[in-house]
């Protein structure tokens, strides 16, 4: 499974490719490049997470900074179903 992310918040852009053989597999690389990009003691939180645990915080701060209403996912597939339906992952390959 192969998406594209492409968005921006809190004056970041992203738009990045992540490959895995699952949706829980694609999620976990999306948590190790976001902990890849963050400060120290941030990375360290998102190194701890699980891919379903990080999806539901990226969702949470998500409509933090947005004001959204987008419902917290309990699996990776969710998380993933919830990004297409707004416009924000695209699926390029399953």
């Amino acid at each position: 499974m192969t998406v594209r992310v492409k968005l921006q918040i809190n004056g970041k852009e992203i738009d990045q490719t992540f490959s895995g053989e699952s949706p829980d597999a694609v999620v976990d690389q999306m948590r190790k490049t976001a902990a890849e990009q963050s400060p120290w003691l941030v990375r360290t939180a998102i190194n701890r997470m699980t891919p379903v645990h990080f999806a539901q915080e990226a969702v949470k701060r998500f409509n933090a900074g947005t004001g959204g209403k987008h419902p917290i996912p309990d699996t990776c597939d969710a998380f993933l179903a919830t990004g297409k339906s707004m416009g924000i992952v695209q699926v390029i390959s399953n």
